[in-house]
């Protein structure tokens, strides 16, 4: 998991891989409004060889953006509407049980 921490008006402030800073955990699902925009701070944060675990994570990517003034927002999802799909296994009970 990843985690947001929020600001007082709602915004992200700060994202973290695999280190809860707050109780908003991310999904692995992204969006930047700019395409440009994720390859642009993907590469800083490439640049700066910022890892967790040897990877390189997309989540981190925010922290650049959020660095450079970008702002940015969360969604929330029910927890009964999210699956897991970050190991075989999470793949096949979601393939067995979602229809």
């Amino acid at each position: 998991w990843s985690y947001a921490k929020l600001d007082e008006n709602g915004f992200v402030s700060e994202v973290a891989e695999k280190i809860p800073i707050s109780n908003h955990a991310t999904v692995g699902i992204y969006y930047w409004k700019q395409g440009a925009d994720y390859v642009k701070y993907a590469e800083q944060m490439i640049q700066k060889n910022i890892r967790v675990n040897n990877e390189f994570y997309v989540c981190p990517v925010y922290n650049e953006a959020i660095q450079d003034g970008k702002k940015i927002k969360i969604s929330h999802v029910d927890f009964e509407k999210m699956w897991g799909l970050g190991t075989p296994e999470d793949l096949k009970y979601f393939i067995d049980n979602y229809k």
